[in-house]
């Protein structure tokens, strides 16, 4: 890093850390030290798994993105309880149905339910329920539907949609970390919305309990990040792109776009095939993906 580079840090990294591998040059954490930020040392090979890798002759790996990367979303589901109740639970559907993310995830759950052929004697477990936007097209395809949420108004609105209905359906609440059905008890499990919620160790746990509950597939809405490795005189695109990551302060993101390759990793671990993969928002940094899981035989 040239001191010509060093001109970009003080504009741009006002709510990043910096993470540098043990090869880096000796000078860089003082310098980053000096301006108040978060310095951390990291292998390699944890470094590639987030954020942007750049490369060049005297530092061979550098790894910068915003210091809320790590740490986002929710680490205890009380306080995302908290968050969906009242007025934000009566009108969140309200708020939401218009939009063109929400029509994609429906289209694409739809498709994906009829594709793998769900049918009347298959058992749906929809975690979160919410307030119950998938009710009329498990209605549709006949199924047996138990709905769990944390937030007890969202299952008020989720209770009232299926009377309305006329669905019959288990609601109750519950944590997705901890979910209270047998194993291999669910023929799919519907994730939409949640995984982004979460914080990192929290997304892994309830990934390993969605995968114990479910004897067939999976259905996951997660968004991703992934990582922008810059060759030699990389560090000005690399700052643009971290100055649009760091526009939002952490305390008004609602979601956290986990790293793609921990993500994949994940699914892996849990014994978890990527069927198919849908595009549901588009993004360079951080696209948001409907993933079709298939638990295989190992699947934990």
């Amino acid at each position: 890093m040239t001191c010509a580079d060093t001109a970009f840090l003080p504009s741009v990294l006002q709510h990043s850390a910096l993470r540098f591998s043990p090869c880096s040059e000796p000078g860089i954490p003082r310098l980053v030290g000096r301006r108040g930020l978060c310095v951390r040392w990291t292998a390699a090979w944890r470094a590639a798994e987030a954020g942007f890798l750049v490369g060049s002759p005297t530092l061979r790996l550098f790894n910068v993105y915003p210091s809320w990367t790590p740490i986002g979303g929710f680490v205890d589901l009380e306080q995302l309880k908290l968050r969906y109740q009242g007025e934000r639970a009566e009108n969140y559907d309200r708020d939401r149905v218009s939009s063109k993310e929400w029509q994609r995830e429906q289209e694409v759950v739809e498709k994906v339910l009829t594709d793998i052929r769900v049918g009347q004697d298959d058992v749906v477990l929809d975690i979160p329920v919410g307030t119950g936007r998938f009710l009329d097209l498990y209605q549709h395809l006949g199924c047996q539907v138990v709905g769990i949420d944390v937030s007890a108004d969202m299952l008020v609105q989720a209770s009232d949609l299926a009377a309305q209905l006329g669905v019959k359906a288990e609601l109750r609440e519950g944590d997705i970390t901890h979910i209270d059905m047998p194993d291999s008890s669910a023929h799919t499990v519907v994730c939409v919305r949640i995984m982004n919620l979460l914080d990192w160790p929290l997304f892994r746990r309830a990934l390993a309990d969605v995968t114990r509950v479910s004897s067939g597939f999976v259905i996951a809405g997660v968004q991703v990040r992934n990582a922008v490795r810059l060759r030699d005189g990389g560090w000005k695109g690399a700052l643009r792109a971290l100055r649009k990551k760091t526009r939002r302060s952490p305390e008004s993101r609602t979601t956290t776009p986990h790293p793609e390759r921990a993500v994949l990793h994940e699914f892996r671990k849990r014994g978890l095939a990527i069927i198919r993969r849908d595009l549901i928002v588009a993004s360079k940094a951080t696209p948001y993906y409907m993933y079709l899981l298939r638990k295989d035989s190992t699947g934990r």
